[in-house]
């Protein structure tokens, strides 16, 4: 794999992110192990879509390692007859989650965070 390359284009935004830790229905043990964070125990924001589309936001309030949290969500009835691919966006102290509608889910949302993703 080529090494990152940032674009020059004033108007990019790039953060880093990773790995993926499933793939189309597959643990991705390789890129999780090589991963600096893989095999730590932390909190954890994924991203998750499926086949027909769905997309989820996962926060993961307790210290986990990504191989077992794979799995985990590879085991749940909601993504059993979809095609689901993962990657971690980001763990640790910047686990975050507010949701206007539904304050009971809201975690951490006092934290000051670098980067913050909308969902409306």
């Amino acid at each position: 794999m080529d090494g990152f390359k940032p674009n020059n284009d004033n108007h990019s935004i790039e953060f880093q992110t990773g790995p993926l830790i499933i793939d189309s229905n597959k643990a991705a043990l390789a890129l999780i192990q090589h991963s600096v964070n893989g095999s730590g125990r932390y909190k954890r924001t994924l991203l998750a879509i499926t086949d027909n589309s769905m997309l989820f936001l996962i926060t993961v309030r307790n210290r986990v390692s990504l191989d077992s949290l794979a799995g985990y969500l590879l085991s749940l009835p909601i993504f059993a007859s979809h095609r689901l691919d993962v990657v971690n966006l980001d763990g640790g102290s910047s686990v975050a989650l507010f949701v206007q509608d539904h304050s009971e889910l809201n975690y951490n949302e006092s934290a000051h965070l670098p980067m913050l993703i909308g969902v409306k």
